[in-house]
């Protein structure tokens, strides 16, 4: 019998983002990242890397998440600073 493949979703919750990035090169290598505090010392990243001019729909979606969320720039989030220092030193 086959194993049938199901679709995997990550649900994320606005106050629990810590930190994003989004970068583009000139050279066409381009990535996102979106850290999120899922508990006490734990922790949750994804990331998203292209190469290319255009813009991947999970990257557009990031970014409309960001704008709703009142971030609309790359960084620490505000009010996150004291949890994304405790991530840093985990790395």
């Amino acid at each position: 019998m086959a194993n049938k493949v199901n679709d995997f979703n990550v649900s994320i919750k606005p106050e629990e983002v810590m930190y994003t990035s989004i970068n583009t090169s000139k050279d066409g290598y381009n990535s996102a990242r979106m850290v999120m505090k899922a508990g006490d010392k734990a922790y949750m990243s994804v990331s998203y890397e292209w190469e290319g001019g255009g813009i991947p729909d999970f990257v557009l979606e990031m970014m409309a998440f960001m704008k709703g969320s009142g971030m609309e720039t790359s960084g620490v989030w505000t009010g996150k600073e004291k949890d994304y220092e405790e991530f840093s030193k985990i790395k």
